[in-house]
């Protein structure tokens, strides 16, 4: 999510910290540039809800900090539901966090590894991404437990904060785009020392009592650094497609600068080639039943606008394929605009990766 897609969800997503007393309880109030980490740092935000039930609550996902310190980098966030949430329960909060989790690197990861296994972090420059540091016994370096343990039920009104271990950043990276859940939060700084004061981060730390010890000895086990690092997928030319995989489902993404020009439902004279080829995607990777037909936009204009227009190409899209596919395939349009972006908003790269429809469906023998 970029920094315009904050700014349209801060009513949203600041209630729950623009008065720190509304979330742990009569804290002082939240400072975006504090560099005291007593007065709870706040780096970025965004919310998130489990797609599994529409109707269940948004969870606020918050960085505190992204620290180097000896053996990595450790990303401090919290997660919570605003005072006054119905269903804040842990399960709900648990699905918002991991139920989309996806990553934009050619990595070839395609599960959760984790309970907290769910952060990474992008170098636009460096076209590198980090994800978590594994010790010896093949968990990640985080806090201990599930978030359902962090999260307990009826805890609306408290976040709990909770940490991730990534590698050891080149001394050139001064911010990063974090990935948390299916949710983007860019532009993060890249601060120095771990975050104080500490407490034990095997019970669940309520937002403001403290922040979570490092585990030091788990990260000494660390043997591979470098498998934890990743090249960033960063091109889409003309006629590509790019296959996602996730635990259960598949998606071919068909960039939308190929299909259409900009603003525009209308197929172009250029289109037909470009679903042909994604039309024997589908084949060759053994589609059958319901194909998700998904449109995405990037965040200029207005939300209203980019979910108007990724619904409209999503439908065009359909029509297209239909007669490419045949009749064990049945394609269902869906426009979800400018949501789960799997590149920042903030370059013309990372706009014109998010400009796409995608072609989700679920992999054989899942």
């Amino acid at each position: 999510m970029t920094t315009h897609s904050l700014r349209k969800r801060a009513t949203t997503a600041l209630a729950v910290v623009a008065s720190a007393g509304a979330i742990a309880g009569g804290l002082p109030p939240v400072s975006a540039s504090a560099t005291d980490d007593t007065t709870i740092p706040v780096l970025g935000q965004t919310v998130s809800r489990s797609t599994i039930d529409p109707k269940a609550p948004e969870a606020v996902i918050t960085v505190h900090g992204v620290r180097r310190i000896q053996g990595g980098t450790a990303v401090y966030f919290s997660v919570g539901f605003p005072a006054g949430t119905a269903n804040a329960s842990a399960l709900n909060l648990s699905l918002a966090l991991t139920d989309q989790f996806r990553k934009y690197a050619a990595s070839g990861r395609t599960s959760v590894r984790d309970d907290l296994g769910i952060v990474a972090a992008v170098d636009q420059r460096g076209k590198k991404v980090y994800s978590g540091l594994l010790a010896s016994d093949q968990r990640c370096v985080c806090s201990h437990g599930s978030v359902q343990d962090h999260v307990k039920s009826n805890a609306a009104g408290t976040a709990f904060v909770m940490y991730v271990v990534l590698p050891q950043l080149p001394a050139s990276v001064q911010n990063l785009d974090v990935i948390i859940g299916d949710k983007i939060i860019p532009a993060v700084p890249v601060q120095d020392q771990a975050m104080t004061p500490t407490v034990s981060a095997d019970q669940p730390i309520a937002l403001g009592t403290g922040w979570p010890a490092i585990d030091q000895s788990a990260l000494a086990t660390v043997s591979d650094p470098n498998a934890s690092i990743y090249p960033l997928t960063q091109q889409i030319t003309a006629g590509q497609l790019t296959t996602r995989t996730k635990t259960s489902t598949k998606s071919i993404d068909i960039a939308a600068d190929v299909l259409f020009a900009s603003g525009s439902a209308t197929l172009t004279a250029a289109a037909q080639a470009t679903l042909a080829k994604a039309g024997a995607s589908l084949k060759s990777a053994g589609a059958t039943g319901t194909v998700d037909v998904i449109g995405y936009t990037d965040s200029d204009l207005s939300e209203a606008f980019n979910l108007d227009l990724s619904k409209r190409r999503a439908a065009a899209v359909v029509a297209a394929l239909k007669p490419l596919v045949g009749a064990s395939i049945t394609l269902v349009p869906q426009g979800k605009g400018e949501a789960d972006p799997v590149a920042s908003n903030d370059s013309p790269e990372g706009k014109a990766l998010n400009r796409r429809v995608s072609l989700s469906f679920k992999q054989v023998g899942q």
